[in-house]
């Protein structure tokens, strides 16, 4: 899936989730302040990302995931896995 395509869709999760026009979002935008996120509000969204892209995201992954961009990068290496990756 193409970084663009990732990005409106977030954008669309953002705004279902928190009922309110999502904030500029560029690779540096974190996802708490930047996108005026709180806790719950990212919870849903990362559940909305996982039923809607049929992926499971890992509290490790989660971890150290901060911003638009490292989440953006995340996104594109689930949903288009390399040849030799096995899922499980």
């Amino acid at each position: 899936m193409d970084r663009q395509t990732l990005i409106e869709k977030l954008k669309s999760f953002v705004e279902e989730d928190t009922g309110k026009p999502c904030p500029e979002m560029t690779d540096d935008t974190t996802l708490r302040e930047g996108l005026e996120l709180d806790s719950m509000d990212l919870v849903g969204i990362i559940m909305k990302v996982e039923d809607h892209f049929r992926i499971r995201l890992s509290q490790e992954e989660l971890q150290n995931t901060l911003t638009v961009g490292q989440l953006l990068e995340l996104l594109i290496r689930k949903t288009n896995p390399s040849p030799n990756s096995v899922t499980v």
